[in-house]
């Protein structure tokens, strides 16, 4: 990319998140621009689902999702297709709101080193919530507990 650099002088050497995020903003303003009525939700998908991991493919890390969706724990989902993300969202159809489930649990923790705690938590509710949830290519599970002594 070039773009300018010190002592008013142009350079080639401009790369990193300091070049992708600038990028990245200017291809979601194309893509709304396009279809101002997406949600966030919606970007997301776009992004994921017209990503290309093609020209990443000889870095190490790729798995496949249950989704069925190459993603990089260093590089996501590939890189953006602004193309790809522009003609889908002309005919995007809006994502279902995203789902709140909350189940109360018996819970149990144990003290492994001074500043290691893991939490155990058991509910009939999450093995089933384990199959729902590998059907969907997002995961987000927060967990609130207060501890008492």
């Amino acid at each position: 990319m070039a773009t300018t650099d010190l002592k008013d002088k142009c350079t080639l050497d401009h790369t990193g998140t300091s070049a992708a995020a600038p990028l990245a903003a200017g291809v979601m303003a194309l893509v709304l621009e396009a279809n101002p009525e997406l949600t966030w939700r919606d970007v997301q998908h776009l992004v994921v689902y017209t990503s290309d991991f093609e020209p990443l493919a000889d870095n190490i890390g790729w798995k496949k999702n249950s989704a069925g969706l190459m993603y990089n724990t260093r590089f996501g989902f590939g890189l953006l297709d602004a193309s790809a993300l522009v003609s889908n969202a002309l005919n995007w159809t809006h994502v279902p709101h995203m789902a709140l489930c909350s189940v109360n649990t018996k819970m149990r923790w144990v003290r492994l080193a001074y500043n290691l705690i893991i939490i155990i938590l058991f509910s009939d509710y999450l093995s089933k919530w384990s199959l729902l949830l590998h059907s969907f290519p997002f995961k987000q599970i927060t967990v609130r507990t207060r501890i008492m002594k």
